[in-house]
């Protein structure tokens, strides 16, 4: 038997489409949590000026965005 994470009824169109709006709404956030770890607050203890850690989390995310690798060897490549 599959398992599923959401059942939508398509009964009325536009129901349907807010629910799939808050499905995709929850997910984004949950991954947004997934990348909130290690916190800002465990990242300013490795370096302590919030100035270079934006650029250093900005240069990171292109570097991501444009295909580099994870640094992590258990990342899952298809997610970036």
């Amino acid at each position: 038997m599959e398992k599923y994470d959401y059942i939508v009824v398509n009964d009325k169109v536009e129901s349907a489409a807010d629910k799939i709006g808050a499905i995709i709404k929850v997910e984004k956030e949950r991954t947004f949590f997934k990348l909130t770890n290690p916190t800002i607050d465990d990242l300013l203890n490795k370096i302590n000026n919030r100035f270079l850690l934006a650029n250093v989390i900005a240069d990171r995310a292109k570097a991501i965005t444009e295909g580099s690798l994870p640094y992590i060897e258990d990342a899952d490549v298809a997610i970036p």
